[in-house]
């Protein structure tokens, strides 16, 4: 029977698997700057809400799942 190897390249392709997931997860946030794309946020919410919009900064989180969280957002 030859059903050793397969448990060998699965734990690895695993393990592989793992550390790229909590790699990604560590380093997406640092690496994605929200504030980079704050022209185009403004733009789609100003054009959804037919308001003017402004916020003063977002981050990108990753708590239990993507998470966006803009500080000093104003509808008016």
């Amino acid at each position: 029977m030859q059903l050793r190897p397969y448990i060998k390249l699965s734990g690895i392709l695993a393990l592989i698997a793992g550390t790229v997931i909590i790699g990604v997860a560590t380093f997406l946030p640092r690496l994605l700057d929200i504030n980079a794309y704050r022209d185009e946020i403004l733009a789609t919410l100003q054009q959804s809400l037919n308001r003017k919009v402004s916020f003063s900064s977002g981050t990108f989180n990753w708590h239990f799942g993507p998470s966006f969280v803009f500080n000093g957002v104003t509808v008016k």
